[in-house]
C-alpha cells in the first residue's frame, strides 16, 4: 500500500509540473511567463526584430536630427526633439528580460501577450512621430540635403525669397547682416520642430523676406527713374564782366546758400527724428509671449521711449502673444497586468475586556 505522505508528495509533484506547463513558456497561453528560452521558442524575439526594422528608418531621421541641432538658444525645438530621441532610442532598444518578474525572477515582468502588445503599440506610436506628413503635430526629420521633409515646398521658396533679399541688400549695402541671421534662425528651427509650428515659422519669413525684396525693388525704380531724368539745361550768360549779372549772380548765390543752410539744418533734424524708425519691424525671441490655447494669437507694434535720445522718435519693435496647443487626447489603458501576491497577514488584534466572573453552583453550595 502507497503511504499518505508519498501519495501526498506525489500529488503536489504532479500539481507543480502542471502548474509549470502552463504558465512558463507555454506558447499556447498567451498569459505565459517568458524567459530567454520562451522568447526564443514562441517567436518573440522575431516580433522583437520586426519592430526594430519597421521603426528603423524614423530612429534614424531623429538621430539625424539631434546631430544636426544643439541645446543652445538658436535651437528653441532642442528639448522636444531631445525627448522624443530618447524615447525613441529607449523603445528601440528595449529588451523584455530587462525588467524580471516578481513571481520569479528568471522569467521577463511582462507576459508573452503583454510582450507583444506593448511592442506593437509602441510601433504605432513611434511612426507617428517624424515625418507623418498628414498630421501637424509630426516632427520634422531632414534628408541627406538636409532640407526638411514634409515642408519641402515651403522650406525651398522661402530659402530662395531670402537668398533674393540678401543678394539685393549687398547692392544697396543695407540690411545683409539682418537678413543672413533672420535666414539662419528660421534654417535652425526647423529640423525636429512640429510640422504645424514649422509652416508658420517659414510662411512669416517668406512674406517678411518678400517685403525687403519689395522694398529693395521701389528704390532700383526710384534710381533708374532719377538717372533718367535730363538735366536742366545751363541759363546762357551774356557776359562774365557784366557788373549787373555779376551782381545777380552774388545775390543769387548768397540766397542760395542760405537757403540750402536752412534745408540742412531741417534735414538733419529730420534725419535724427527718424532715424529710429524701422524699414521693417522684426521679431525678437523675447518679445514672443505664450498664452493658453483659448487666446487668440495677436501681434502689436510697441513703443520704447527708454532707448532714444533727445530729438529722435521712440523704438518701434513687434511683440506676438501666441497660444499654446490643446491639452493632448488622454491615451488608451494599459493592458491588464497578471494577478499579484496575496498581501501580507494583518497585525494581531488587541486583547477583549474580561467577561463577568460566574461563581460556580459547586461554591455556592459550601
Amino acid at each position: 500500500m502507497i503511504k499518505i505522505d508519498e501519495y501526498k508528495n506525489y500529488c503536489d509533484k504532479v500539481v507543480t509540473e502542471l502548474i509549470v506547463n502552463e504558465t512558463q513558456n507555454n506558447c499556447d497561453n498567451p498569459d505565459t511567463l517568458i524567459d530567454r528560452i520562451g522568447l526564443q521558442e514562441c517567436g518573440i524575439n522575431n516580433v522583437i526584430n520586426t519592430f526594430r526594422s519597421n521603426i528603423q528608418v524614423y530612429k534614424n531621421h531623429s538621430n539625424r536630427v539631434m546631430e544636426k541641432i544643439q541645446n543652445t538658444p538658436q535651437f528653441p525645438q532642442y528639448a522636444q526633439a531631445k525627448l522624443v530621441d530618447d524615447k525613441i532610442n529607449e523603445m528601440y532598444n528595449w529588451y523584455p528580460l530587462d525588467e524580471r518578474s516578481t513571481i520569479n525572477n528568471g522569467f521577463a515582468k511582462l507576459s508573452k501577450q503583454q510582450i507583444i502588445d506593448t511592442l506593437q503599440l509602441w510601433e504605432n506610436t513611434v511612426i507617428t512621430l517624424y515625418n507623418n506628413c498628414v498630421d501637424n503635430d509630426t516632427h520634422i526629420g531632414i534628408d541627406a540635403d538636409n532640407i526638411p521633409l514634409c515642408v519641402n515646398n515651403e522650406y525651398i521658396k522661402s530659402a530662395q525669397r531670402c537668398g533674393q533679399a540678401i543678394k539685393m541688400s549687398k547692392v544697396y549695402e543695407y540690411g545683409t547682416d539682418k537678413l543672413t541671421n533672420l535666414w539662419t534662425d528660421v534654417s535652425n528651427s526647423i529640423p525636429g520642430n512640429l510640422k504645424g509650428q514649422s509652416l508658420g515659422i517659414l510662411d512669416s519669413t517668406n512674406n517678411s523676406c518678400k517685403k525687403w525684396v519689395d522694398m529693395f525693388n521701389i528704390w532700383r525704380e526710384e534710381e533708374a527713374k532719377a538717372m533718367s531724368e535730363p538735366c536742366a539745361p545751363e541759363r546762357p550768360i551774356i557776359s562774365a564782366n557784366d557788373p549787373v549779372m555779376i551782381k545777380m549772380a552774388d545775390e543769387w548765390n548768397k540766397s542760395a546758400s542760405d537757403h540750402i543752410a536752412q534745408l540742412k539744418e531741417r534735414l538733419i533734424k529730420i534725419t535724427k527724428y527718424v532715424r529710429n524708425y524701422p524699414n521693417i519691424l522684426h521679431l525678437n525671441k523675447k518679445d514672443i509671449i505664450l498664452a493658453p490655447y483659448s487666446m487668440p494669437a495677436t501681434a502689436n507694434i510697441k513703443i520704447k521711449y527708454d532707448s532714444s535720445e533727445s530729438g529722435e522718435s521712440p523704438n518701434h519693435y513687434l511683440e506676438m502673444i501666441i497660444p499654446n496647443g490643446k491639452p493632448g487626447e488622454r491615451g488608451d489603458t494599459g493592458v491588464k497586468g497578471i494577478p499579484g501576491y496575496n498581501g501580507y497577514s494583518g497585525t494581531v488584534g488587541d486583547i477583549g475586556n474580561m467577561g463577568q466572573i460566574i461563581e460556580s453552583s459547586y461554591y455556592k453550595n459550601k
